[in-house]
């Protein structure tokens, strides 16, 4: 009925590019008193900082990656066709569809990343480049 959008409790369409929680993951960790996974603090992070476009991105292609893993594990012998460049390790080497959204002015992240392993998501998930 929404066009498969997230809907809060009064129906009201919510935007995903503003930070918040949808409602099964509200329902998961609130209902069950669970901790806030690691990638939904970073994508909360990410769109409070105009950066959750890149997410993506960078999905898009790792996704161009594997499919042409895939095509040169098909190779025989197991040389990249002309028309895949790969790295010195074998890996197709793909661009970004488009530059990734950067931030133009500074930021400051109060008590965080927490965890290496937030780190970790935000750089690999959205782009984000942490001093």
């Amino acid at each position: 009925p929404n066009g498969g959008l997230a809907v809060n409790e009064d129906g009201v369409v919510i935007d995903p590019t503003e930070p918040g929680l949808f409602p099964d993951e509200w329902k998961e960790i609130f209902e069950n008193a669970q901790p806030v996974p690691v990638n939904i603090i970073a994508r909360t992070i990410a769109q409070k900082l105009g950066l959750a476009p890149n997410y993506q991105v960078i999905k898009d292609r790792l996704a161009k990656i594997e499919e042409l893993k895939a095509i040169l594990a098909q190779e025989e012998p197991p040389d990249p066709p002309p028309n895949i460049e790969v790295d010195d390790d074998g890996v197709p080497i793909v661009p970004l569809s488009q530059p990734l959204i950067t931030r133009t002015k500074g930021f400051v992240l109060a008590g965080g990343p927490e965890s290496a392993e937030l780190f970790t998501e935000l750089k690999n998930n959205y782009g984000m480049v942490l001093e």
